[in-house]
């Protein structure tokens, strides 16, 4: 399938869906709502834009964290947008109106909207409320960065070892970014230290590029991972927040069958992009759902401290993993990714591996014999 043509199909389907579905006037909003008005004042890096209201405003309007909000921009008309704290209780191509140190933000969580000018109108409405957000107590509080709630410096770093299939012990681990400024995130050091502990001999950076892995802050100099990036010992795809739509996937899974481990996956924290990844590498090594799952959701555990097993650990696999394989099972579900209706999907009698499979080579673009490399790379 092409990126291209598929980003040109979900705009077009944005259009018509915006054009025919548009059935709330702006002038016909009705008395005693929750609503308010904003404008675009800027684009963030992940092209979301910014608004000029603030969530004090938004709280005075009505508003509260775990609403379900109709968004208006331009040609985007979606409900159920979630209101948040940051982006951690978002699953897959969630719609957010996120709260962002203060900066209201608007985006699709995995993806990307349609373009969005600045200086654009927005209309918000409440149409009602998330009935799982209040259920996602350490999620929605943000990732743990204090080093006294943490026993154990792996766990801080968010490193650890993918296992499952035919992989084999030792080859594959992963973590949060090892080059994160310590003055925003502590667990840069630790991860370092991780990675030095196990040789980690290969680095998969999924959120650098070749511009920005090599204009690291001196504070890096020295460093384990920092020696790698220096002797050539990485790949830097630039893999964006909408990685299923990612050209770097291919390039990833290439770079594990040309260079030697144990390699270490990492983006920022090392949970989305990086679990996305991983997962993957799983299935195609043959990893049972449930080591797919445990792997996955051990990064929530980490950053968040959520209890395996409790009922917030399950709803996180609901929005993220399921999510996820959904999409693999049929790729041009991502066609319409914001009309998707999260809440009715089953993937209860879809065969994970063949799935992931079938996306690895049907979108991403390896062969068959690319495949069978990369597994026997990863299980030897």
């Amino acid at each position: 399938m092409d990126r291209r043509k598929v980003s040109v199909v979900l705009a077009v389907i944005v259009i018509v869906a915006a054009t025919l579905a548009f059935s709330y006037a702006t002038d016909d909003r009705q008395d005693g709502e929750v609503s308010i008005t904003a404008t675009v004042i800027g684009i963030d890096d992940y092209t979301s834009p910014i608004l000029d209201i603030s969530m004090q405003d938004l709280t005075d309007a009505g508003f509260s964290y775990g609403d379900y909000v109709n968004i208006d921009i331009g040609i985007i008309h979606n409900i159920n947008s979630l209101l948040t704290n940051g982006y951690n209780a978002l699953g897959f191509y969630d719609t957010f109106i996120a709260d962002d140190g203060g900066e209201i933000h608007v985006g699709l969580f995995g993806g990307t909207l349609p373009p969005v000018d600045i200086g654009e109108t927005v209309y918000l409405v409440k149409v009602g409320v998330c009935p799982y957000y209040d259920k996602l107590e350490m999620t929605s509080q943000g990732i743990v960065n204090d080093p006294s709630r943490y026993d154990d410096d792996e766990m801080l770093a968010n490193f650890y070892q993918v296992t499952g299939g035919s992989i084999v012990d030792g080859k594959l681990y992963r973590g949060c970014n090892p080059f994160r400024d310590v003055t925003v995130n502590p667990r840069a050091p630790y991860v370092d230290d991780a990675a030095e502990d196990h040789g980690i001999a290969f680095l998969i950076s999924l959120s650098f590029d070749e511009t920005s892995i090599h204009d690291l802050p001196t504070q890096f100099d020295g460093s384990y991972c920092k020696g790698l990036v220096d002797r050539g010992n990485y790949i830097a795809p630039g893999m964006t927040q909408d990685f299923l739509h990612d050209n770097g996937l291919k390039d990833v899974f290439l770079s594990i069958i040309e260079n030697d481990g144990p390699y270490m996956v990492h983006c920022n924290e090392g949970r989305d992009r990086t679990g996305a990844v991983c997962m993957m590498l799983q299935a195609l090594c043959g990893a049972t759902e449930e080591e797919m799952v445990e792997g996955y959701l051990q990064s929530f555990v980490n950053l968040h401290l959520v209890v395996p097993g409790s009922e917030e650990y399950d709803l996180i696999r609901t929005f993220t993993f399921d999510r996820l394989v959904y999409l693999f099972d049929d790729p041009s579900r991502l066609d319409d990714v914001l009309y998707i209706d999260w809440t009715s999907i089953d993937i209860s009698d879809v065969d994970i591996n063949a799935a992931v499979y079938g996306y690895v080579t049907d979108v991403v673009g390896l062969t068959p014999d690319q495949v069978d490399a990369l597994v026997e790379k990863l299980s030897a």
